[in-house]
């Protein structure tokens, strides 16, 4: 009976300490394919989140679902690491899904839903650079605001297309 126990207890421990490992060595080897997170075709431009940003969102999910482990498996330790758990997969989802396209004109932005914009439309830009607000709002002359956050592949760029976008609108 006390061996069972000393094999329980060291699955208890190795289980979450190799999971935790296995994911920071994605998190590390990640920018190994970040080359095809800014695509073109023909006149489309592809933005995208950088692979390691899904597997930043990835591990707290993780470990909030390997939490019940240490915790016990009281009813409420299961449902406030599953939501917990749940939350985290929602995060890994939406940047694994999200796409910036600007196809001449229009800009269409592809989380959970499709947003749709022409660059014509943009009554103002203001790019924050706080402590915990880093990206360019963009607003439009119908009042709708679209972020697009700092973390994406080759945002400088993607700020001059937008930029020069909107300048030739400004002049008329």
């Amino acid at each position: 009976m006390m061996a069972i126990q000393g094999l329980r207890d060291m699955i208890l421990f190795v289980l979450p300490l190799s999971i935790v490992i296995a994911a920071i060595a994605m998190i590390s080897l990640s920018p190994i394919g970040e080359e095809d997170l800014r695509q073109r075709i023909g006149t489309m431009q592809i933005y995208k989140f950088p692979a390691g940003t899904f597997y930043v969102s990835l591990l707290p999910s993780i470990l909030f679902a390997m939490a019940p482990l240490w915790l016990g498996h009281d009813a409420i330790a299961l449902a406030l690491c599953g939501g917990f758990s749940l939350l985290g997969l929602a995060g890994a989802y939406y940047t694994r899904q999200y796409r910036l396209i600007i196809n001449c004109h229009q800009v269409t932005i592809s989380g959970i839903f499709k947003r749709h914009f022409n660059t014509s439309d943009i009554a103002e830009m203001d790019m924050d650079d706080s402590r915990y607000d880093r990206g360019l709002r963009i607003k439009l002359y119908d009042g709708r605001r679209f972020f697009i956050s700092k973390s994406i592949i080759e945002y400088d760029a993607l700020v001059g297309i937008l930029i020069n976008a909107v300048k030739p609108v400004e002049r008329q």
